[in-house]
């Protein structure tokens, strides 16, 4: 899945707030730009509280640090690259507050996202310190994971394909073809391949191969109780 960097980067933007000049952030560490603790090997570093980077620095250091923060996720999860685009978006934004080491220290939450129980995640991250240093921004990513388990990252129109995806897997036990889902929802093929194609993106479905039934869930089994655990 490709990561929407742009929509990350505001995201995570917006959460720590952008400074040009040199300050003390709330673990007592020279900080600038957004949200960039000062390290030795940075040309910054002996920059005084107070002095200044350019704009054009600050945005160098933030592609930087996305960059550091998406690996990071993608050696801490086994399955990161399997999840949710909004997930991913998530657990970056942790990384790229939280450090990795902190990060993969949540190894109950890292259990419950590797197996995509969305709920049990969001318990985690709710019975934390995390949450209690930054509660308004814990909150907020807690109540974006919690939002995975009622498909609440899908548009109406791809949830109501992906739960007939669903449906013809649980009556026929293969795959509908496009034709299929055009006829059951009374849409347009092409409708149901751009939606197919906008699932995939998200990670709800599978890469298809060549054949005409090969429409599925990343994870079937998980999927399937996500949309009708209560039946």
């Amino acid at each position: 899945m490709t990561i929407d960097i742009p929509r990350l980067s505001q995201e995570i933007a917006a959460d720590e707030g952008k400074r040009l000049d040199v300050y003390f952030c709330s673990e007592n560490v020279r900080t600038v730009g957004i949200g960039h603790m000062l390290k030795e090997s940075d040309p910054e570093f002996s920059l005084n509280v107070g002095d200044e980077i350019t704009d054009e620095r600050c945005t160098e250091l933030f592609t930087q640090d996305v960059a550091i923060a998406t690996r990071d996720c993608a050696e801490i999860f086994d399955t990161f690259f399997e999840l949710p685009r909004e997930a991913q978006h998530v657990l970056i934004n942790m990384a790229f507050q939280l450090g990795r080491p902190r990060l993969a220290g949540f190894k109950k939450f890292k259990a419950a996202i590797e197996a995509q129980n969305w709920v049990e995640a969001a318990i985690e991250m709710w019975d934390s310190k995390w949450r209690k240093q930054t509660p308004e921004r814990a909150t907020r990513l807690r109540d974006r994971i919690l939002a995975l388990s009622r498909g609440e990252d899908l548009t109406t129109t791809q949830r109501r394909v992906y739960e007939a995806i669903v449906d013809f897997w649980k009556e026929h036990q293969c795959s509908p073809s496009l034709r299929d889902l055009a006829e059951q929802l009374d849409i347009f093929q092409n409708a149901a391949k751009e939606t197919v194609m906008r699932l995939e993106e998200k990670n709800y479905l599978a890469p298809r191969n060549k054949r005409a039934r090969s429409i599925m869930p990343i994870n079937l089994k998980t999927h399937v109780r996500k949309f009708y655990a209560e039946g």
